[in-house]
């Protein structure tokens, strides 16, 4: 399939023929920097250039479900504010306690660089975008501002960025909300499932979890070409039921001016009886009007949610989850630049992911709610059989019963649940 690499090069693989505690097997990958840095370039930078090592056949996926992305992990953080502002009666009492207990430990290792106080963390506030953490910079995922990191870190006790870091301080007080997303792709079916777990501090000792299955299914040349027959057949139609309308509105004009003509000494009293007799448009009409431009409208968001495989947008970026994957895939990860900048471009990919299919979310969604109009207009179309009238008469009369039942039970459940 299109994006799948059939082999692979491997660049100076180091054997090691005896158990080695992980922080040994560390430290040779420290020291082994240096000898992947360019002249001229930044630590962490790497080289692509071939050294003449001979290129190691990779095979190709297997058809079952394969993930083809490493997990990567977000979180979200909040602000310190000083704790004078949350807790005004105790903050001074409270930061005189925890300076003498740091100077009492201070003095007693003989060594101590802690800072004197504390402060408190505003979950309401987060932190400015701009502000790096673990040396790394946010990512903008659907209006918020998240730090990215790959789920594989967590593997090892510590990283390399310049200094050495400690994975587990990764996630401190400041984490208020974290959400690991995972990507699973059949390549065989043109399918692909998106898992995202997130955790969020919900209050003091409290964390509220939630998982979330987002999938979607690349259609195949053959069924696009169906599929685009039947979306141009459905915005005609909607589009002709849009003028029968119009036409109808417009006969029974002409059908009331050419009244009003034959009887020229008709009175006030009757031109309103007539009126009423030949209404131009019933509220039935205005619904029917919308309920069409709602589905040509909802057609062509269709025709743009799910477009051509090699279609583009404006900006020259891929418009489909299927051409989003096999860029990733395409990802150059032994290009002459830093890694930041390469991570940086692989985890703007996942994000861009993640808000199309929240979009295609939304585009359900709308769909759902389509369809439920769609049926009530089809309820009313068939109120002339006996039984459905009863149905259609009960919901008529009752209307105003059933809205204030769903505010009340609405509002109850909201407040109780």
């Amino acid at each position: 399939d299109e994006g799948l690499p059939t082999e692979g090069i491997m660049f100076e693989p180091m054997f090691d023929f005896y158990a080695s505690p992980l922080s040994q097997l560390q430290a040779i990958y420290y020291k082994g920097l240096p000898y992947l840095r360019p002249e001229g370039e930044d630590e962490l930078s790497g080289s692509s250039r071939d050294k003449g090592k001979p290129e190691l056949e990779v095979a190709q996926y297997p058809s079952e479900l394969v993930s083809i992305i490493p997990p990567v992990v977000f979180q979200k953080r909040s602000q310190i504010v000083p704790c004078a502002n949350e807790i005004p009666t105790v903050a001074d009492a409270l930061n005189n306690y925890f300076i003498t207990q740091l100077e009492r430990r201070c003095a007693a290792t003989y060594a101590c660089s802690a800072p004197q106080g504390f402060s408190c963390v505003d979950r309401n506030l987060d932190l400015d975008k701009d502000e790096l953490h673990f040396r790394s910079k946010t990512l903008e995922v659907l209006g918020e501002h998240w730090y990215p990191e790959f789920l594989d870190m967590f593997t090892v006790p510590s990283i390399y960025r310049g200094d050495i870091l400690s994975t587990a301080d990764w996630l401190d007080l400041q984490t208020s909300e974290v959400m690991l997303y995972n990507i699973f792709f059949a390549p065989t079916k043109h399918a692909g499932t998106v898992l995202i777990v997130s955790w969020k501090f919900s209050g003091p000792g409290r964390l509220s979890g939630e998982t979330l299955k987002e999938s979607f299914v690349q259609m195949t040349d053959d069924q696009r070409s169906w599929w685009t027959a039947f979306n141009a057949m459905v915005i005609s139609l909607a589009f002709l039921d849009v003028v029968f309308i119009v036409f109808g509105i417009f006969s029974r004009w002409r059908l009331r001016r050419k009244l009003r003509r034959e009887m020229p000494e008709m009175s006030e009293i009757d031109q309103d009886k007539l009126d009423t007799t030949i209404a131009l448009c019933s509220p039935l009409d205005y619904f029917d009007i919308l309920l069409r431009v709602l589905n040509i409208a909802f057609n062509i968001w269709h025709i743009h949610m799910y477009p051509d495989p090699s279609a583009t947008t404006s900006d020259g970026s891929n418009s489909n989850p299927m051409s989003l994957l096999n860029e990733i895939l395409k990802l150059d990860w032994f290009a002459e630049k830093r890694v930041e900048y390469k991570v940086d471009e692989f985890m703007g990919k996942v994000v861009e992911l993640h808000n199309m299919l929240a979009a295609d979310l939304v585009h359900r969604m709308y769909a759902k709610f389509l369809v439920l109009l769609f049926f009530v207009r089809c309820v009313i179309y068939m109120r002339v059989h006996p039984r459905i009238a009863i149905l259609y008469s009960t919901v008529k009369d009752m209307w105003q019963d059933f809205f204030h039942f769903l505010v009340l039970f609405v509002t109850l459940y909201s407040v109780l649940a």
